[in-house]
């Protein structure tokens, strides 16, 4: 082949590659730069990218084999975009023919780095993260770690007893569910595991009940559905719910009952006839025998908020169990009884302000409850608001200290709803209840005024015929701690601190208990004309309780008259009561604090024996 033909076919081949090559290289001159998007922050949900056609968030514009979305955008990528080494966007093979295999839609919106990986989730789009589902909507989890959050600031009812801190599973949403009673845990540290199933000797009883005696001298009792109801051991004997948690515990010489609303109760005896009743976290009462005039008296000391609080008991016997009568330690002259019973001259406004509560958590939690009025013509009418605002503050904490117990480990004393007959409407102390209540306040203040006359008068020198909360003038109650109570027909609710009750029944049937009517109730307890059952030697307490209430009322009442538009009383002067001024015991903290961790080991034995090595358990409570 002569030169002239080779250098002819060289400059042709030049000719064309420079027709192919010269409009690429006038466009990528005037090609507009890709705008950089920055990586997420640590905790923070991945960025949202614009929508670029269809919805799609990975910038595909679902091409499905439609190449003509590039517009031209193809200038070098020789079948890679952007780095991606021939990975699409979520294009699954639906390729741009002019990429090679590499499709991009972003219109400019490159990801310079992903290498394959779809807008930073390192090859995971957000339809397939493996269980990591973004449901938040910005409300991110933080700890989940693979945990799906779809409760939007509700804790996840599938914890199997963990708090609502989760133990790693932290909702940061939840802003004060410490409170929200319904957050119940669906399997309790401590109880009745549902499908473990007793082995041994079957006895059938009534009501489709069953009684399993073991080679161990152990005895079980199942309801209907097969559940544990009861169990007896060498440790000590238990009864528990439907749910499966512990319902009472009686082992160590204590009885230890789990409310229906959380928390629990514990109870017992001292070497000295002295006994002890807990609320958990130090909070609770220990009493001592002590003889005052030949009578037998008891001072109990109440450990509370950090202090304690003495009081003296008359002990009388009625239906062959001790009763207590508490005795004032003094009484005022009769002139300010006199002062306190008769209207005011004037109705004395009386805001917020003046009693100081407006900054007090349980104040705003139990708002849709209790107001105190604006207004007080009588000095009952204030009282009654007093006294109905110390039994709320000690319903708060009593929550409080549940929930502590819950995050201590102990989910059976967790806040929970549980009640069949509880009262879910907001609801509101009506001025009918508050006056029945203020009512009270008179005849206890008549009474006082009497007993001013003729000191030791108030408290019988002999066992009475019956305790003083079957008084037929004793009608109206203001529940002062948690009880669960059963109606008739065998639903059970609960009253806390701060409800309201009215006697029915003017004896007790053989179980020494009497039917009361619900006045007044929060949100969560026995509903508003439920009239269960309630223990007399439990209205007997809250008799107590009011007293003692009613003689710190009227002790600040002296303290404020003549200030804040409060009239001046004519006389404040006082005289001894009916037992000498109780002093705290200095040890009382630590024995509550002993007899806790007593409470909690005898749960623990009594778990233990019951369901460690008997019936398939399958290794959980549920």
């Amino acid at each position: 082949m002569d030169s002239g033909s080779l250098s002819a076919r060289i400059l042709r081949k030049w000719w064309w590659f420079l027709l192919a090559v010269a409009p690429v290289l006038l466009w990528a001159g005037n090609k507009p730069s890709a705008p950089q998007h920055s990586a997420p922050q640590a905790h923070s949900a991945p960025a949202q990218h614009p929508n670029l056609g269809g919805g799609s968030h990975t910038n595909t514009n679902m091409n499905r084999g439609n190449t003509n979305v590039n517009r031209g955008n193809t200038n070098m990528n020789r079948g890679n975009t952007n780095v991606n080494r021939g990975n699409t966007n979520m294009n699954r093979g639906n390729t741009n023919t002019m990429n090679r295999g590499s499709t991009n839609t972003n219109r400019g919106n490159t990801n310079t780095m992903n290498r394959g990986n779809t807008n930073t989730n390192r090859g995971n789009t957000n339809t397939m993260n493996r269980g990591n589902t973004n449901m938040n909507r910005g409300n991110t989890n933080t700890m989940n770690r693979g945990n799906t959050n779809t409760n939007r600031g509700n804790t996840n009812t599938m914890n199997r007893g963990n708090t609502n801190t989760n133990r790693g599973n932290t909702n940061t949403m939840n802003r004060g569910n410490n409170m929200n009673r319904g957050n119940v845990h669906n399997a309790g540290t401590h109880g009745a595991p549902q499908n473990f199933h007793p082995h041994g000797t079957e006895t059938h009883m009534a009501g489709g009940r069953t009684s399993i005696h073991d080679a161990h001298g152990r005895t079980y009792v199942t309801g209907r559905n097969g559940h544990v109801e009861h169990f007896a051991g060498h440790s000590g004997s238990a009864n528990f719910r439907g749910n499966g948690h512990f319902r009472d515990v009686h082992a160590r010489g204590m009885d230890v009952h789990y409310g229906l609303h959380g928390g629990r109760v514990y109870s017992g005896h001292f070497h000295d006839g002295g006994r002890y009743v807990g609320w958990g976290h130090g909070h609770g009462f220990v009493e001592h025998p002590m003889m005052w005039h030949g009578h037998a008296y008891v001072t109990r000391t109440y450990y509370w908020g950090g202090h304690p609080y003495a009081f003296a008991y008359r002990t009388y016997y009625w239906g062959g169990a001790p009763y207590y009568w508490y005795a004032s330690p003094f009484y005022y002259h009769p002139a300010f009884y006199a002062w306190a019973w008769n209207p005011w001259p004037a109705p004395v406004y009386y805001p917020i302000g003046y009693w100081g509560w407006g900054g007090y958590p349980w104040y705003g939690y139990y708002g849709y409850y209790f107001a105190p009025a604006p207004v007080y013509p009588v000095a009952s009418l204030w009282l009654a608001d007093y006294l109905l605002a110390a039994n709320l503050a000690n319903s708060y904490q009593a929550q409080q200290d549940a929930m502590a117990d819950a995050n201590a480990g102990d989910s059976d004393a967790a806040p929970a709803d549980n009640g069949n007959t509880s009262s879910n409407g907001q609801v509101q102390l009506s001025p009918e209840v508050k006056q029945a209540i203020a009512d009270e306040v008179k005849r206890q203040l008549a009474a006082e005024q009497t007993a001013s006359k003729a000191p030791g008068s108030a408290v019988p020198a002999s066992d009475p015929s019956a305790p003083p909360a079957l008084d037929p003038n004793n009608r109206v109650f203001v529940v002062s701690s948690q009880l669960d109570v059963s109606t008739d027909d065998g639903q059970e609710c609960s009253l806390t601190p701060g409800d309201v009750v009215s006697r029915i029944d003017d004896s007790a049937d053989s179980n020494k208990a009497v039917r009361v009517s619900i006045l007044s109730s929060k949100k969560g307890d026995c509903s508003g004309g439920a009239m269960p059952r309630v223990q007399v030697a439990d209205l007997q307490e809250m008799h107590n309780q009011f007293d003692q209430q009613v003689d710190a009322g009227t002790q600040a009442l002296a303290k404020k008259q003549g200030q804040n538009g409060l009239p001046k009383a004519p006389d404040t002067g006082t005289v001894n009561g009916d037992a000498p001024q109780a002093q705290p015991d200095a040890n009382a903290a630590s024995e509550l604090n002993d007899q806790q961790s007593q409470a909690d080991q005898a749960a623990q034995d009594v778990q233990q024996e019951a369901f460690s090595d008997n019936g398939n358990s399958g290794g959980g409570n549920h």
